[in-house]
């Protein structure tokens, strides 16, 4: 179910990890759920990293990014989910905004484990996303640890930011945008509140 170069490309990721510079787990502003364990790594590129602990079993979370059914139940409205080496994510917030248009965001399905590991990359931003072209260079990949109990930890890692102005106006939008989505999903499926404010600090 994933391709040979899978085990490759994670233990390379592994092994940079190893030697990264990382800072202390900090709590994302305004999202005291969700903990930011971004690091940087020996090339310069950085990582951002932020997890989140849910109150829910892993195939229940997995189900919620990994199926049409499950991520139109708390993300957006217009969805179509394909996980397959190849597939993709479609998503539009906007309902009038149909699968297949131009205006929708699409992401290819890179690698995955079944309940455990999800790797995907932006291949269509809307129109007038700022730095689309920088962000489609960005490998995103979602880790489930079950950590017993029906609780499970959710970390998703950007790998690849790059640094300089255009890459810390992506880095910001992304830190406080990953981070409203995890609080929405905690918000659907523990009934705390749901977050409130611009889900993005603006990347223009």
């Amino acid at each position: 179910m994933t391709t040979i170069k899978q085990p490759l490309v994670l233990a390379a990721l592994g092994l940079a990890l190893a030697t990264a510079q990382v800072r202390a787990a900090e709590p994302v502003h305004d999202h005291p759920d969700v903990e930011d364990r971004s690091l940087t790594l020996p090339d310069g590129t950085r990582v951002l990293r932020e997890s989140a602990v849910f109150n829910v079993p892993r195939d229940t979370l997995w189900r919620a990014f990994a199926t049409t059914e499950g991520l139109k139940s708390w993300e957006a409205p217009v969805v179509d989910v394909d996980v397959r080496v190849g597939g993709h994510i479609e998503v539009s917030y906007d309902p009038k905004v149909p699968l297949g248009d131009p205006r929708t965001i699409r992401h290819e399905v890179l690698a995955f484990l079944p309940d455990e590991l999800l790797v995907f990359r932006n291949v269509q931003a809307p129109p007038g996303f700022a730095h689309a072209d920088l962000f489609g260079r960005v490998v995103n990949i979602l880790q489930f640890e079950d950590l017993g109990g029906g609780r499970t930890r959710l970390t998703e890692s950007g790998v690849g930011y790059g640094q300089g102005k255009d890459w810390d106006q992506l880095y910001a939008f992304f830190r406080t945008g990953n981070a409203y989505l995890f609080e929405t999903l905690k918000a659907h499926f523990e009934g705390s509140a749901a977050p409130t404010g611009p889900a993005h600090e603006a990347n223009k």
